[in-house]
């Protein structure tokens, strides 16, 4: 987002920017400018002036309100502005997935590549801080035995309804069959009764209204292939 406006485009995980369309009004750059009571347009106020701060929360409302009609409010948003326009953008969002850090660069002298690269390193970095908030919690939850690490509580938790979020190594590759109860059979190979145990495990927490999110290994605690927050504390017998 400049003064000569607002873009936004969509980062996929395999793909590049895909550019969404913002309906915004012809005029949008009139916003920006200071008027008289006679409707005579004057020269543009100072920068850090009162007046010039509204003008610029106008123009950046206008396009915020665009943008939350297009974003879902469960997508992260990154915002790459102008140096003049990022507070007022900030101080109008109403997206509560906009991210803390922004493209640290003016918009328009950034190509396509450019805003790629810099956004996902942006996603990154919040990704990260997530996991690592993740963990300290599960390590909370834990001592309260509603979180475990062990694939085979997991899959007894699954099947119960008693897993909020799982997540799972998305490399880890185990077959073998998981009975009504969570009882997991292991198998040596693939075969034709067979199935990814961690892949039935998020299964059944999905079919219950649960979380699911597949990780890299390194994503979890204790080394472990699987790491559940659960909903209540599995009874004793059952584990």
């Amino acid at each position: 987002m400049s003064r000569e406006g607002g873009r936004l485009s969509e980062l996929g995980p395999d793909l590049g920017l895909t550019e969404r369309r913002l309906e915004l009004p012809d005029d949008l750059w009139a916003a920006l400018e200071h008027t008289t009571t006679d409707g005579q347009r004057d020269m543009p106020r100072p920068q850090g002036t009162t007046g010039d701060r509204i003008e610029r929360e106008k123009f950046s409302r206008i396009i915020q309100d665009a943008v939350v009609r297009v974003v879902p409010a469960d997508v992260p948003l990154i915002l790459a502005a102008s140096q003049d326009l990022e507070p007022a953008y900030r101080a109008v969002n109403t997206h509560r997935l906009l991210l803390e850090h922004s493209i640290d660069a003016h918009p328009d002298s950034l190509s396509s590549a450019d805003l790629e690269q810099a956004a996902r390193g942006i996603l990154d970095t919040h990704e990260q801080d997530e996991l690592a908030q993740w963990r300290e919690r599960f390590g909370s939850l834990r001592a309260q035995r509603l979180a475990t690490s062990s694939v085979r509580d997991a899959a007894v938790a699954a099947s119960t309804a008693a897993v909020d979020e799982l997540l799972f190594d998305l490399a880890f590759d185990q077959e073998g069959v998981i009975d009504e109860s969570g009882h997991i059979t292991r198998a040596p190979d693939a075969g034709p009764t067979t199935y990814a145990i961690l892949d039935e495990i998020a299964a059944r927490v999905l079919r219950s209204g649960g979380r699911v999110r597949a990780v890299r290994s390194t994503d979890l605690p204790d080394g472990a292939p699987v790491a559940a927050v659960l909903r209540f504390p599995l009874p004793a017998d059952l584990v």
